[in-house]
């Protein structure tokens, strides 16, 4: 099917390969997440390096590596059938270069303002190989007169709706008043519809960070069993050794990538100390990061998220809201592209929970944050959604790991 669409002459040819399969039966979406993974970790050498020589250096000066293929997130080549596919976004790319704004780069500076120290690159995770401009002095040809051009008819449309609003909600108090006077009461939304505004789902799996070393056991034969293949193990410390399937099915690679559905981490309780863990998005969707007492349940059919019920608390990057068991949760953040990286902070002596955004923090989002027999670190994907867990397996990215504890290790003590 992929084939045939990229055949075809037409500008929708695909770009997404991720269905693909290598020559041992792997999706290539998990291959090309390997190879994502490699990219970064060759970055943080980088980073190292240019550290040592420059303290005063941030990881926005060492560039990510671009893209062979030109189609941004893949890093593996593309099939040969599909030679057509990037002549065709090489000639578009060139008749584009620079003639359009950057819409990540736009985005992140409408949400809020820019950091004290980002560099002109904030909100693209494409960086410097970005095609697009980030600025309006970067427009060259026509681009600038049409960058202005839609910004005015943006402006109207915006004020044709207010208008429109204002008017509709004149019409709906109305009718409100007539629903009254005849004793009509609106029925209650569900709160599985919650959601709906976002996106339409099929499936929303919670990521969760358990602790029930039995069945994490008997879940990772199930998954032998199914690949009809053995565990690999190696002298260093895989990341999931430490890892199991929860509910459903999830793909879990050395080093911290994940993506798919539930999975749980050791044995671990929190009752006492600082904590902290990083996230990194890796692809666009809906991700939940928080944490969960055993009261929580992380039922695929119910599609629980952590948050979504009041012995969780959690933290909605795609929305920008924060959940403890409410309908519609709160306001909180801001929504985070892909690239960005995620902290959460909790502060079990004090009971707080506490996220940033690439090393700027959003405040306390959560008090009293407490349940008997501690709490677990959980993360709630939905299906296809893949993300990088940094438990304190590699250097923080915008933590001293002096001032906190790394779940990694306590990990390995409890494990051991």
């Amino acid at each position: 099917m992929l084939k045939k669409k990229a055949k075809v002459t037409n500008p929708n040819a695909t770009l997404d390969f991720s269905a693909c399969r290598d020559l041992n039966g792997r999706h290539m979406r998990y291959v090309n997440a390997l190879v994502a993974i490699q990219k970064w970790k060759e970055r943080q050498e980088r980073f190292e390096e240019l550290k040592a020589k420059d303290p005063n250096a941030t990881i926005s000066d060492v560039p990510m590596e671009a893209p062979k293929a030109g189609v941004v997130g893949w890093y593996c080549e593309v099939p040969c059938w599909a030679e057509g596919v990037k002549k065709s976004r090489a000639v578009f790319l060139r008749e584009q270069k620079k003639q359009k704004m950057c819409d990540f780069w736009w985005n992140a500076r409408q949400k809020g303002p820019v950091p004290p120290n980002a560099d002109k690159n904030w909100g693209c995770p494409r960086g410097d190989q970005c095609d697009f401009a980030h600025g309006f002095e970067e427009l060259t040809g026509e681009g600038r007169a049409k960058f202005l051009h839609e910004q005015e008819l943006k402006k109207q449309r915006e004020e044709k709706e207010a208008i429109e609003a204002y008017t509709t909600v004149k019409d709906m108090s109305i009718d409100a008043i007539d629903a009254i006077e005849a004793n009509y009461k609106p029925p209650k939304a569900k709160k599985s519809q919650k959601r709906a505004s976002l996106l339409e789902m099929e499936d929303f799996d919670p990521l969760g960070f358990d602790s029930f070393p039995k069945k994490s056991k008997a879940n990772k034969a199930n998954k032998a069993n199914k690949t009809g293949k053995k565990n690999e193990t190696s002298g260093a410390e895989e990341f999931r050794a430490k890892l199991s399937v929860l509910t459903g099915d999830a793909s879990i690679q050395d080093d911290g990538i994940i993506s798919g559905t539930p999975i749980q981490l050791g044995a671990i309780r929190v009752v006492s100390g600082r904590y902290y863990f990083e996230v990194h998005l890796l692809t666009e969707g809906l991700v939940q990061i928080g944490w969960a007492s055993q009261s929580h349940g992380c039922a695929e059919e119910e599609q629980n998220g952590v948050g979504d019920s009041e012995g969780s608390w959690g933290f909605d990057v795609a929305r920008g809201r924060k959940w403890h068991g409410e309908s519609d949760g709160e306001p909180y953040g801001e929504s985070c592209q892909p690239g960005d990286v995620v902290g959460c902070l909790l502060d079990a002596d004090k009971r707080t929970l506490e996220y940033s955004v690439n090393g700027k923090s959003l405040g306390v989002a959560f008090s009293g944050v407490y349940a008997i027999g501690g709490v677990f670190p959980v993360i709630s994907l939905e299906k296809e959604e893949a993300v990088l867990v940094n438990l304190g397996q590699f250097r923080f990215e915008y933590a001293e790991m002096e001032r906190v504890s790394s779940i990694w290790e306590f990990v390995k003590k409890v494990n051991a």
